[in-house]
């Protein structure tokens, strides 16, 4: 995971996931999975600094989805308003 860390490029979002996903190749949490969460704190946030999967049988997989989409959403350039948000998070979930 360090090293998938380390050796990342990108912004801190990107990075941790990439962390996780690498930490999960390698066996993952003993415990099992059943949720994952993401969590950035930024001056600038951004729908794909708050995400959190749970329960979901492939839960890093899951997140990984939705960090794809909010980013597309995020591609825009604008910030999306709250209506957009709740629809996005509603069709993402649904």
């Amino acid at each position: 995971m360090a090293q998938s860390f380390t050796d990342s490029k990108g912004e801190l979002a990107e990075r941790l996931l990439e962390a996780v996903e690498a930490g999960q190749a390698a066996g993952g949490d003993r415990r099992g999975k059943i949720s994952a969460a993401l969590l950035v704190a930024s001056p600038r946030p951004k729908l794909s600094h708050n995400i959190r999967v749970d329960p979901h049988e492939n839960p890093v997989k899951e997140r990984r989805r939705i960090f794809k989409e909010c980013i597309k959403l995020e591609g825009d350039g604008d910030d999306p308003s709250t209506a957009d948000v709740r629809r996005t998070v509603c069709r993402v979930q649904g």
